[in-house]
């Protein structure tokens, strides 16, 4: 049970750290766009 865990752990690390490369590798406007598609909350309260 403890090794299982720790295997989705480790996976649970290597995935955010791919998204953190894939992240730095956009340029920041990019990242403007993705964080209000995600929230479309944020958009609708600025317009």
């Amino acid at each position: 049970m403890k090794k299982k865990f720790k295997i989705i752990a480790i996976m649970i690390l290597l995935i955010l750290i791919s998204i953190v490369i894939i992240w730095e590798k956009y340029p920041f406007s990019n990242k403007q766009n993705t964080i209000s598609s995600i929230s479309p909350t944020s958009t609708n309260i600025s317009t």
